[in-house]
């Protein structure tokens, strides 16, 4: 997604790159309340801050996955020393 942001912010017409992170940022299932409608206009900036906190959120909830695994590395190696000790 990180590279998906950083092509988008590469467009020139700034009409299509507030088209392109509103499809990215509804993909991503993040709010865009208050932020079209307002009077001094588009916050684009705001919208980009958001859309990186997601994909940190993202990035965050995948790590248990490691911690997941290098515990039961450390079991299994636990599990093998023992049986080595013992038998």
């Amino acid at each position: 997604m990180k590279n998906k942001l950083k092509m988008i912010m590469t467009i020139a017409d700034v009409n299509e790159r507030k088209k392109e992170l509103l499809v990215l940022a509804h993909d991503m299932g993040i709010s865009v309340a208050g932020l079209q409608n307002d009077p001094n206009g588009f916050k684009e900036h705001i919208l980009v801050e958001r859309i990186e906190q997601r994909e940190l959120l993202l990035l965050a909830q995948k790590t248990w996955i490691i911690a997941f695994l290098s515990a039961l590395t450390s079991l299994l190696s636990a599990l093998a020393a023992w049986s080595l000790a013992f038998f």
